[in-house]
């Protein structure tokens, strides 16, 4: 048995000063289903970490692998939406993960977009389950999460969202061509 230690720095994905990582464990097998991801949850540790999310929404251990560097901090998927169908309990593991309400072995798993894209993050039922309002920064407070004008960045995204619809429009109607949408870009800001 080969253990290491990861310690808290200022942006650990777990709670207590250490972290301890059996680096020989056993694979955790496999299941037909299992949504097969990966990442490397501790920054500028080149320790990738494979689990499985299975059909039931249990996480499964697969194993630690080093890696030549740190790769990606997020979950991340080999599988396409094209080629896998995830069932409702993967996706509200997914989601459960994305917010924080389901680690995996004391572990905060952050959710990249190939996982998300298989299984969408249902933004509004996590805020149910958890009680509280989630801001796309989690240590960002409502405070904080004010833009210099007093809008939130929420609302930052739909006034993006509004122009690129007025642009595609204008485009669409033949009123302004693509070569002009960038200056048409700049003068919205």
């Amino acid at each position: 048995m080969s253990k290491i230690a990861i310690f808290k720095e200022n942006s650990a994905p777990f709670e207590g000063d250490k972290y301890e990582i059996d680096t020989n464990r056993a694979f955790g097998g496999y299941k037909k289903g299992d949504l097969i991801c990966h990442c490397n949850p501790f920054l500028d540790v080149p320790l990738k970490l494979e689990l499985a999310i299975n059909p039931n929404g249990d996480l499964s251990f697969r194993k630690w692998e080093w890696t030549d560097k740190p790769n990606n901090q997020y979950l991340h998927t080999f599988e396409t939406p094209q080629k896998f169908t995830p069932t409702a309990e993967q996706c509200d593991t997914v989601s459960g993960l994305w917010s924080g309400r389901i680690k995996f072995e004391g572990l905060t798993i952050a959710v990249g977009g190939t996982v998300q894209d298989i299984c969408p993050v249902n933004h509004e039922r996590e805020e149910q389950l958890l009680n509280q309002k989630i801001f796309l920064n989690a240590s960002f407070s409502a405070e904080d999460n004010k833009i210099s004008s007093g809008e939130t960045i929420a609302d930052n995204i739909d006034k993006v969202n509004r122009i690129a619809n007025k642009i595609e429009q204008a485009i669409a109607n033949d009123q302004i061509s693509k070569e002009e949408t960038h200056q048409l870009k700049g003068s919205e800001r």
